[in-house]
């Protein structure tokens, strides 16, 4: 089982607004904790290799994940061992790794921040997928079986 919790962040909001005017390095939340990851079984996000265990042997893997902007204008997701942190407390020296994210503009969009996870379907990758607004950052994920929450 794969669980992923961002909070309720709304569209409203010093956060919001921080998104909005973010033009590069590391997103930080200022009133929420740290998006956070919950591996049952070894994952592979985008690929990078996220196995359980990281926190203690024979448990669940527990991971923040954090949004970057790079200079060219390229999303990330960084994957970090350290899961329970507000969202101002990345420390780089505890990064798992990163991965790259496919970005868009979403007409409609999201009232508030939200995650989907989509299983793999046969032999295609599934997908894990960040909405907030109009943005939306996608990247595959594989190694899931049918008990996402």
């Amino acid at each position: 089982m794969v669980e992923v919790n961002a909070g309720r962040l709304p569209l409203l909001g010093v956060d919001w607004e921080a998104l909005q005017e973010h033009e590069q390095g590391l997103f930080e939340f200022q009133t929420a904790a740290a998006i956070k990851l919950r591996t049952e079984a070894d994952i592979v996000v985008g690929q990078l290799e996220v196995p359980a265990g990281n926190v203690s042997a024979g448990f669940a893997g527990l991971y923040s994940l954090w949004l970057r902007l790079d200079d060219d204008g390229q999303w990330t997701l960084i994957v970090n061992n350290e899961p329970d942190v507000w969202g101002t407390m990345h420390d780089p020296a505890k990064d798992l790794g990163e991965i790259r994210l496919e970005h868009s503009i979403v007409e409609g969009g999201k009232p508030r921040l939200t995650i989907e996870i989509e299983p793999p379907e046969g032999d295609t990758p599934g997908t894990l997928a960040l909405s907030w607004g109009e943005h939306r950052w996608q990247t595959t994920v594989a190694g899931l079986t049918s008990q996402v929450r």
